[in-house]
């Protein structure tokens, strides 16, 4: 009886949805049409995304600058038609393979490189980027920077490099390179303390120029020596750990909204980063964080009976890791490592909050066009529909290479 209520549901779903989306739809793009028809369609009205089509695909990109994505895209499907013939058949291209992966590689600066503009072409501002072309450009961009860093933040988390001597030493020298710089405390020094339970909420504190650079020697030197305590001097381990905690302890739009107010305060006045390049680097910032998590649970499934074997065989340190271990331990975390790159695509919509003009954000501007008021339905059920044909193929890819090598199986 359950299974005969679910396939009854089921196809009433689908009855519904086709009855809405295809047999009672209205496809025309005329405004006017769409205002005589709209109470009289009983289904959606996708005059609203071909209208709208290039504002959805690249958002405010010039017209008369289109080719670049199509050149673009013709580069991307060059590439992949070259790697299916020499992965998938008996073909010459078979030797070729690892200059296709360094292909794959140089093409994302140079795609991004020809988007903006080569010398002696109009230049496109990042400004003007948006749709799934910005959609595609920071995960794929998220993704390929985010993954070298997240496998060493992986292997530093678990460096045994131990041993520094006296690395409080180096806390002090970095004290005194401070002092050189800025001076030593001359004034006293005022400090506002936040406090709970109190009113008002902030405890003043006045610091004689002895207790306050006092107090700067205790917090700097007290982080070195605490590193040389706990950790047995490990550099290494400390910084991977600390950054990995920090950054998976905030969520994504913290650290978006931080990377567009707080990093323009640490540089220069007349220095200014590009909007989509801050938005970037706090994707890749946060995405590696989790991929290092990820490539760590592979690294603590391997046997130790794989180490020592590699010991044996007189393989260095290094070499055992690039060539037995990290092959073995990224094939385990496949399925983790996918879904962390289909949680990055579908996380890019957050960007809309800083600004920028992504797929969701550009839905935003669509619906509230005057000709299009009220469609919101079709505008977002578009949207979904994007990103989840796109995270359903990375789920299949992965799940065919996972069989392929063997994910799973015993």
């Amino acid at each position: 009886m359950v299974t005969l209520a679910g396939v009854t549901l089921i196809v009433f779903a689908i009855r519904g949805l086709l009855s809405w989306a295809v047999f009672g739809a209205l496809f025309s793009t005329n405004p006017d049409a769409v205002k005589l028809l709209k109470d009289v369609t009983p289904g959606a009205i996708w005059g609203v995304i071909g209208a709208n089509t290039k504002l959805f695909s690249v958002g405010q990109f010039p017209s008369e600058q289109i080719w670049r994505v199509w050149a673009s895209l013709g580069i991307v499907l060059l590439l992949a038609a070259l790697s299916l013939l020499a992965w998938n058949f008996s073909s010459p291209l078979k030797a070729f393979r690892k200059v296709l992966v360094w292909l794959w590689l140089l093409s994302l600066p140079a795609i991004l490189w020809l988007l903006y503009g080569l010398p002696g072409m109009e230049t496109v501002p990042t400004l003007r980027w948006g749709g799934f072309l910005l959609t595609v450009v920071l995960s794929v961009v998220g993704v390929v920077v985010s993954f070298p860093i997240g496998l060493m933040l992986a292997l530093g988390r678990r460096s045994e490099v131990r041993g520094v001597p006296y690395l409080w030493m180096y806390g002090a020298g970095l004290l005194f390179i401070f002092w050189g710089v800025a001076g030593f405390p001359s004034e006293p020094v005022t400090l506002n303390i936040p406090v709970l339970f109190r009113d008002p909420p902030i405890w003043v504190v006045t610091l004689s120029p002895v207790a306050y650079a006092l107090l700067q020697a205790i917090f700097i030197v007290g982080i070195f020596w605490s590193i040389g305590y706990f950790l047995g001097g490990n550099i290494i381990k400390a910084f991977s750990v600390a950054y990995i905690e920090m950054i998976r302890g905030v969520p994504l739009i913290t650290v978006l909204f931080m990377a567009q107010i707080l990093l323009p305060i640490f540089l220069p006045k007349d220095v200014e980063i590009d909007n989509l390049l801050r938005v970037t680097v706090g994707i890749i910032l946060f995405s590696a964080a989790y991929l290092a998590e990820n490539v760590r649970g592979g690294l603590q499934a391997i046997p130790k009976g794989q180490y020592e074997a590699a010991m044996a065989v007189g393989l260095s340190n290094a070499q055992s890791m690039r060539l037995i271990i990290l092959p073995q331990a990224l094939r385990l975390v496949i399925p983790a490592i996918v879904g962390q790159f289909i949680s990055l695509f579908k996380d890019t919509s957050l960007v809309s909050i800083v600004g920028l003009l992504d797929l969701l954000k550009i839905a935003q501007v669509v619906v509230a066009q005057p000709d299009w008021l009220g469609l919101q339905r079709e505008t977002y059920a578009f949207v979904a529909l994007v990103y989840w044909i796109f995270s359903f193929a990375m789920s299949r890819t992965s799940q065919r290479l996972e069989k392929k090598l063997g994910v799973g199986q015993y």
